[in-house]
């Protein structure tokens, strides 16, 4: 996709290819639950893509909250070869932080891997193969997320998910066709391969699509950039804190609680990254691009537009899984070795996720606008105390009600605390974000959802409907209600997202 494209085609374009990619990653889920169900080959499996996306965190949440609204900002006010400059600079902390993290898994790959979680040296030992793999995937790992975003801020926003595609197609290929001979470690060796195909064309594809200059090396940083940096870096602290926590106390469960969690947690976030994550990916440049030019108002419109529309799409996607959620496990994942047992733990977390689903999204949006708005000082601060008070939650509700504790304080944080924090950060630093149409229409969407979830459970309760019959009333009076909701809050956006998307044809 070429830069002088439309937003409107880079939105149609990109999502509709993202729906492939998403598809074939969550066909590779159901695959490696057909093969291996809920146990401890898919636990261990679970664990170490955990592991990995916990030790690249530090550097990896960079990429969208300083490295992009910086480059945008140096291409802008400075020219493309400054920008490669800075795209370079970060390209060479990101290869020596990996090459760091390589060398101390290879040099005892058991004990590192030992501090995430309670497991014994000698239960990682029956493993140690697939975890020098993970050493090499970190570091493939993030440096193909950091060209990957650097391509998306040129506005290929097709490019990243092409190649993204490679990954989940070699996993399901290779899990397949090896299963039966390597187990589990099928699915890694697919991953490994993928990831170093990725890093070969996204190298071919900087060099040809945007003529990037690998050699063009200075490694200065601005220090309003480090200061930055180091202030999301510090603020990252406590939410690593608490995914540390997480990880640690889910691997303490029985066998299998942890690949049920995550085959649930797959399901819940397909509105996630089928839509909002890249919504986000599309708009989030934009709004850096509104900041930079001081459009406030129209940055503000835009934020209410685009959440108010994720509302209307989100909430009613909750309510028919949380209703549904037995319905949907069962279809997805109940074969091969996926047995009863497997199917009662993953429905069930797949009923605590429900409500997760529409709050994960403000969550996203809003720390994607704060960075681009470059709030750090406020948001560092606020953030950093609402998630100890969050990972505090976990490990206490966690340790005292188990499985149920831990969605008890992850709906408590991302429900209400999170929430609050957003709000406090607007009506202190960005007043002009927080308007009154955005708080109205989410107390409108946040009631009607509450309304329908009571009439569903008394129909559902006084006519003791199951099955095909209970799937259909609940899915006809959610849709149905929520397309009313839907013509009536959002009929002042139409002209605005039509003259929107226009203006950048």
């Amino acid at each position: 996709m070429t830069n002088n494209q439309s937003y409107f085609k880079s939105v149609l374009y990109s999502t509709g290819l993202n729906v492939v990619s998403k598809l074939i990653v969550f066909l590779n889920t159901i695959i490696l639950a057909y093969f291996f169900g809920t146990g401890e080959q898919t636990d261990i499996y679970f664990y170490l893509i955990s592991v990995i996306g916990f030790a690249t965190s530090f550097l990896g949440i960079l990429d969208y909250t300083v490295i992009i609204p910086e480059m945008i900002k140096t291409k802008e006010q400075e020219g493309s070869a400054k920008a490669n400059l800075l795209g370079n600079t970060f390209l060479g902390i990101y290869f020596l932080f990996g090459i760091i993290m390589l060398v101390i898994v290879f040099i005892n790959p058991v004990s590192f891997f030992s501090f995430f979680s309670p497991y014994d040296h000698e239960h990682l030992n029956k493993y140690y193969d697939i975890l020098i793999l993970g050493g090499i995937l970190i570091f493939f790992f993030q440096i193909n997320n950091l060209l990957s975003a650097i391509l998306t801020s040129y506005k290929y926003f097709i490019v990243p998910i092409v190649i993204s595609i490679i990954n989940s197609l070699l996993s399901i290929i290779f899990t397949s066709i090896f299963s039966e001979s390597y187990g589990i470690r099928a699915a890694v060796y697919g991953l490994l391969i993928g990831y170093l195909i990725n890093f070969i064309v996204l190298i071919i594809l900087f060099d040809r699509m945007i003529k990037w200059d690998f050699l063009k090396i200075h490694i200065s940083l601005d220090k309003r950039v480090l200061m930055n940096s180091g202030l999301i870096i510090i603020n990252f602290i406590p939410v690593n804190l608490r995914n540390y926590i997480s990880i640690y106390l889910l691997n303490s469960m029985p066998s299998g609680t942890y690949s049920a969690f995550n085959l649930a947690q797959n399901v819940s976030i397909v509105p996630e990254v089928f839509i909002v994550s890249q919504v986000l990916s599309v708009f989030g440049i934009k709004f850096s691009e509104l900041y930079a030019k001081n459009q406030k108002e129209e940055l503000g419109k835009t934020v209410e537009v685009i959440f108010t529309i994720l509302l209307l799409i989100l909430f009613p996607i909750a309510l028919i899984v949380y209703f549904s959620a037995d319905s949907i496990i069962e279809f997805l994942y109940y074969r091969g070795e996926f047995k009863l047992k497997s199917l009662e733990i993953t429905a069930l977390c797949l009923t605590f996720f429900a409500f997760l689903i529409p709050f994960r999204m403000p969550d996203a949006l809003f720390t994607r606008l704060f960075t681009s708005i470059q709030l750090y000082k406020t948001t560092v601060p606020l953030g950093a105390i609402a998630h100890i008070i969050i990972a505090g939650l976990m490990y206490f509700l966690t340790t005292e009600y188990g499985l149920r504790g831990y969605f008890y304080s992850m709906i408590i944080g991302y429900g209400f605390i999170m929430p609050f924090v957003f709000y406090l950060i607007g009506k202190l630093k960005a007043e002009y974000i927080f308007t009154k149409g955005l708080i109205q229409k989410t107390l409108i969407v946040i009631f009607a959802t509450l309304l329908l979830f009571f009439i569903i459970t008394f129909l559902l309760h006084f006519f003791k409907l199951e099955g095909f019959t209970k799937l259909i009333v609940i899915f006809s009076i959610v849709v149905s209600s929520f397309i009313f909701l839907t013509l009536n809050l959002t009929r002042e956006y139409h002209s605005f997202v039509l003259s929107y998307f226009k203006s950048h044809k």
